[in-house]
């Protein structure tokens, strides 16, 4: 016998059936580390050129589907739509939604963002208030570079943006913690 860590994304639906215990699944979303863990296969890497593809496959699959991203661009232009960034190699196809649980690829599930903020925007550490379309930036970010970006207007092109209920439910997942 031996003891495991409780994996709560083996229980998420029935967390989210209570909003009672929404806090604890929050609260354990929060704590997930964005580093990976180091694997036997990641020692197993031989040559600069299969490591070379590793890093390639991994930005192809952070892109996502190019369809995706082509109607962002089609609907927001080829600028990140927090920074203004319109260097096209940094910019990503950010679901709100995650594609994952709604299937959803349409323009309205998504947001052209530079691949840095796409991490902090999936990490929850960067926000857009779904009622103004301003980002909202986490504490912890302060003094790391991105203390311009708080209150920045989201870059729309004339479109009525991203769709409202989508922000809004990330969100209130997500929603800033006061600080004490």
């Amino acid at each position: 016998m031996s003891i495991k860590e409780v994996d709560l994304s083996q229980l998420e639906n029935f967390f989210i059936s209570d909003p009672s215990l929404t806090p604890l699944l929050t609260d354990y979303a929060r704590r997930l580390s964005p580093e990976p863990e180091i694997s036997q296969a990641d020692d197993d890497v031989r040559t600069i050129i299969e490591a070379r593809r590793i890093v390639l496959r991994e930005i192809s699959l952070r892109r996502g589907q190019v369809q995706f991203r082509n109607r962002l661009v089609e609907r927001y232009g080829a600028k990140c739509q927090i920074s203004g960034c319109a260097f096209p190699g940094l910019l990503e196809a950010a679901h709100i939604n995650p594609y994952a649980q709604s299937s959803d690829n349409s323009a309205r599930n998504g947001l052209l963002l530079r691949s840095d903020i796409h991490t902090l925007f999936d990490l929850g550490m960067i926000l857009i208030d779904p009622d103004t379309f301003t980002v909202k930036i986490e504490a912890g970010l302060s003094g790391c570079g991105y203390d311009e970006l708080e209150g920045v207007s989201l870059l729309l092109n004339g479109t009525k943006g991203p769709d409202k209920e989508a922000l809004r439910k990330r969100w209130r997942f997500f929603k800033p913690v006061p600080e004490e």
